[in-house]
């Protein structure tokens, strides 16, 4: 029944959905995501330093700036674009790589843009000029290994990449590791099979336990006339990068040996992380201290010492929360009027109280909460990629499920009362949310007090709708699946319920409803055998 009623309403309010209350839940998503990643994210945990979540809310003090970063890159057509980015300076390389595809692919949808993992991020320090490149990883050999054994990703900070830096986002080369006994170091192999990225070389002479950046060397007049000859060219980056006149070269998978220590492999033996190795303020080696006792001085301390953060981002949120609720409960959406499906459904549940005796219109407001928001609209304010083509990342879906408590809340008539074991998301929106249920008993009542819609204007509402879906779905599938999770399962029910009606004013529609069972049930149960 759960099933049948959200399917109901996904097909009979899509347009409504995609009309008018999809522009303020997509705004709500994008304002939600920006002001979550305006501070540092963690990587491994998830955990933010802004956050409506408190399980996802960094606790610890990061110092880090904002900087802009000089990107260049191409768009779907091979054209080279040169775009201006903001970023952390402890952001790791990959949420550096998809806050430039945010950025550049702005009004795309995610399923068509490139992966981070098929890019490559190199920075050209202004020093070198063109003749010297640096290819970022999150993990190389250069990784700051502390005395515990954690592995710190690298981030921006770590290869001292500064205000102003360019950098170029190119799709990710081949590499093949090939051991030089002559050499104290690896050697790799570059097959330039999907970009022409010339002269990529890299020399490092850093320790293990190193934090800061290697050492880099230009090439030698050797190697650099070795290049020359492989690629017939010296040209420099941005040009063999993005220039499709070398797009001939592409195919004959020219080897380039470069000497390099990075090796963005992982090191299975050590424990990573980004931004913070425990979750919560007491981490697992706190001596003397009970594991509840941890979760109670940690849960007291989240919510006096930082619940100023989890307000601050709230703050930023709230009026983008108020024009999605204030959509959503609303009877007027633009010059159309209230879908049909939702007036015919909340009269059906009006009907059904007065058969039944129920007196009680608490009872009723709980039916028609439980049926069109909690069922329909939360799971669409948890799941917005059910909507659009988007990512959601963890720590945005916990924000987004402290905005779905909300909503539910906002449809409940019980009681708000708030005390210390309260979830920090209820203190939050306290306030809001006695607005909010103030829409929602205008919203029902203006339903109640529009005219009813007929039987024959929902028939052809139905009959349109099928016609939008003809070649959607499969007819037999569908009465299949109707039949063995409804029918099948109920066959005692609806067998008992049409013989009992054969005394009321339908009892000759309902006497061959029970004939057209019968066969269905006859049919089915060969079809079976």
């Amino acid at each position: 029944m759960r099933t049948s009623l959200l399917a109901f309403f996904q097909l009979l309010i899509h347009c409504v959905g995609k009309e008018f209350t999809g522009t303020p839940l997509y705004i709500l998503f994008l304002s939600l995501k920006q002001q979550i990643y305006k501070g540092p994210v963690d990587q491994i945990t998830s955990e933010a330093r802004y956050s409506l979540s408190e399980d996802k809310l960094i606790r610890q003090s990061i110092d880090y700036d904002t900087i802009t970063i000089r990107v260049q890159l191409q768009d779907f057509d091979d054209a080279l674009h040169e775009i201006s980015v903001k970023v952390l300076n402890c952001d790791t390389i990959t949420q550096v790589k998809e806050k430039i595809l945010d950025s550049f692919f702005k009004g795309h949808p995610f399923s068509k843009r490139p992966s981070v993992d098929d890019l490559d991020l190199i920075y050209i320090p202004s020093e070198w000029n063109k003749s010297g490149r640096l290819i970022l990883f999150d993990e190389d050999k250069t990784c700051k290994i502390d005395n515990d054994d954690f592995k710190k990703l690298n981030t921006l900070a770590h290869y001292k990449i500064s205000n102003g830096a360019l950098l170029v986002l190119v799709y990710r080369q081949t590499y093949q590791l090939l051991q030089s006994p002559s050499n104290d170091c690896n050697s790799y192999t570059l097959l330039d099979t999907v970009r022409n990225a010339e002269n990529m070389t890299l020399l490092s002479k850093s320790s293990k336990s190193s934090s800061s950046p290697p050492t880099y060397s230009k090439l030698t007049s050797n190697e650099y006339a070795a290049f020359s000859a492989i690629n017939g060219s010296t040209t420099g980056l941005t040009e063999t990068l993005f220039n499709p006149a070398n797009s001939t070269r592409m195919n004959q998978n020219h080897q380039l040996i470069v000497r390099n220590t990075l090796n963005h492999n992982s090191d299975k033996k050590n424990k990573k992380y980004h931004l913070i190795k425990y979750n919560g303020l007491i981490n697992s080696t706190t001596p003397n201290v009970k594991d509840d006792k941890k979760q109670e001085i940690a849960a007291k301390l989240v919510s006096e010492v930082y619940l100023t953060r989890l307000l601050a981002t709230k703050g930023g949120m709230q009026s983008y929360v108020d024009d999605f609720f204030e959509t959503v409960f609303s009877t007027a959406h633009g010059s159309n009027v209230l879908p049909h499906a939702i007036k015919y459904f909340f009269d059906f549940l009006d009907d059904q109280a007065n058969l039944h005796g129920i007196t009680d219109p608490d009872v009723v407001y709980t039916w028609k909460s439980n049926s069109l928001p909690l069922r329909f609209w939360v799971n669409i304010i948890k799941n917005p990629d059910f909507v659009f083509d988007i990512h959601k990342s963890n720590i945005v879906d916990a924000s987004l499920s402290v905005i779905a408590s909300t909503f539910m809340d906002s449809c409940s008539q019980s009681r708000l009362d708030l005390n210390k074991e309260s979830p920090s998301g209820k203190l939050l929106f306290y306030k809001e949310v006695h607005k909010y249920r103030k829409w929602v008993e205008s919203y029902y009542s203006e339903i109640r007090q529009m005219p009813k819609i007929s039987e024959s204007e929902m028939n052809e509402l139905l009959t349109e709708e099928s016609k939008k879906h003809c070649g959607t779905f499969n007819k037999n599938n569908s009465l299949h699946k109707l039949y063995n999770d409804y029918v099948k399962k109920n066959r005692t029910k609806l067998e008992n319920r049409l013989s009992e009606s054969q005394n009321s004013a339908n009892a000759s529609l309902n006497q061959h409803l029970n004939y057209r069972l019968q066969q269905v049930i006859y049919l089915m149960d060969a079809i079976e055998v």
